[in-house]
């Protein structure tokens, strides 16, 4: 999906608990316009609240705090709101009470609305709120996490793309790779085609499990919301012989052949080459610096929405012009694959 000015923004609710009924038509309100919005409803029973409150804020583009006579004397309030100021999101203050000092919301730059909010979708649309989340020519900075070897990578990429799956969505996948992570087997451990896969790599069933979860996470959001892919199956760079290369290609055509037409492009590019990136819809991105046999020197991951966001434009607009020249079809895609596989000894 493309990034646009009706983009579904996740839009964090900080309210007193005396305001609850407010909070559930403001939140039905928000979600009549588009909007995605997140609040401690979100939280499941028997998880840590401060953590999961936190967890909230933090993967949204937007922080709302609920500026109300109840709210103004909750702690909890403006320990959220100092939360989202150290992450450097957007924070629009909804102001309810009309009692509330003139002063006040003023101070606060705050959005004054009727207690019955029914002109609240219009005070909002007065916000440029695409403009606040990728604000010019400033760059927030970002939620990030490093990963320097192989296998705390892939234990990032399993978790960011299980988060996803466990807020009830599946998101579009971005791919940029040689090969990508669908050469990966979705096979068991006792499977041989282990042992020729990751032939040049030192041999661990521990990291092999962990890529299995990897492959079939990011399918699985591929087969649910798609996925732009962009490889290069010709080069030879990171894999060590033409055994482990075949089996990675093999493994690659295989995907190709299973995923629906209608959930797949791909481009096959050069361009690949210039490092690995994995999305999952807006929600992450995982980038790697340029490739060595057997893996990645590192790998940054990326959690800031409104930086997520930047990242999309670039890759969606960098595909789009390659996908005009070099973009084939599923079926092209595997005649090529197949030829190089044909061809390796």
């Amino acid at each position: 999906m493309a990034v646009g000015s009706e983009y579904p923004f996740r839009v964090f609710i900080s309210y007193s608990h005396a305001d609850i009924e407010i909070v559930r038509k403001m939140a039905a309100l928000l979600e009549e316009m588009g909007l995605h919005p997140l609040w401690d409803r979100d939280i499941h029973p028997g998880t840590p609240f401060t953590d999961t409150i936190k967890e909230l804020i933090a993967r949204s583009h937007i922080f709302i705090p609920l500026i109300t006579e109840n709210s103004h004397h909750r702690p909890w309030v403006h320990q959220e709101t100092g939360f989202a100021t150290a992450l450097n999101l957007p924070i629009v203050p909804i102001a309810i009470d009309k009692n509330l000092p003139s002063e006040m919301i003023a101070s606060l730059h705050a959005i004054s609305v009727d207690a019955d909010l029914n002109d609240l979708p219009g005070r909002l649309r007065e916000v440029n709120l695409g403009q606040l989340v990728l604000p010019e020519p400033k760059k927030p900075h970002g939620v990030i996490e490093i990963a320097e070897w192989p296998e705390v990578r892939t234990e990032f990429l399993t978790r960011y793309a299980k988060w996803v799956i466990e807020l009830g969505v599946y998101g579009h996948v971005r791919h940029r790779g040689i090969l990508s992570s669908f050469s990966i087997p979705d096979k068991d451990m006792d499977d041989p085609v282990w042992k020729v896969w990751g032939k040049d790599t030192a041999q661990s069933d521990y990291l092999f499990i962990l890529q299995r979860e990897e492959r079939r996470l990011l399918e699985q959001h591929t087969r649910e919301a798609g996925c732009s892919l962009l490889i290069d199956p010709t080069t030879t760079l990171t894999v060590r012989g033409a055994e482990v290369r075949k089996s990675r290609l093999t493994t690659l055509l295989e995907f190709i052949s299973a995923v629906p037409a209608d959930k797949l492009h791909i481009v096959m590019s050069t361009k690949a080459r210039q490092g690995n990136i994995v999305m999952v819809g807006d929600y992450f991105v995982a980038e790697s610096a340029a490739p060595r046999p057997g893996g990645y020197v590192q790998t940054i991951f990326n959690t800031h929405p409104p930086t997520v966001l930047q990242k999309i434009r670039r890759f969606d607009q960098e595909f789009e012009n390659l996908y005009a020249t070099e973009g084939v079809s599923l079926e092209e895609a595997q005649i090529r694959i197949k030829k190089i596989i044909d061809e390796l000894k």
